[in-house]
């Protein structure tokens, strides 16, 4: 198994976060006692998960806020 050739076609098929994640496993030992399947859940639910912020973050930049707000910055006390 030459781990750069899979890692290198991943980041071609445009799964950059998936690619990330199974090169820091295999170098840096991550996830030795996860079963095959727990890994590659794992993996893809990393891509997903990086596609929707990524789609969000987009969004949220054609709509054209004049202002930067979170739910966090609501002030729920009552005066």
């Amino acid at each position: 198994m030459n781990e750069h050739n899979t890692v290198e076609k991943m980041r071609r098929m445009h799964m950059n976060a998936m690619a990330t994640l199974y090169h820091r496993s295999i170098s840096e030992n991550l996830y030795q006692d996860y079963t095959l399947d727990d890994f590659l859940s794992l993996l893809v639910d990393t891509e997903w998960e990086s596609r929707e912020n990524r789609n969000i973050e987009s969004l949220i930049q054609r709509a054209g806020f004049k202002q930067v707000a979170a739910a966090s910055d609501i002030d729920y006390q009552t005066q």
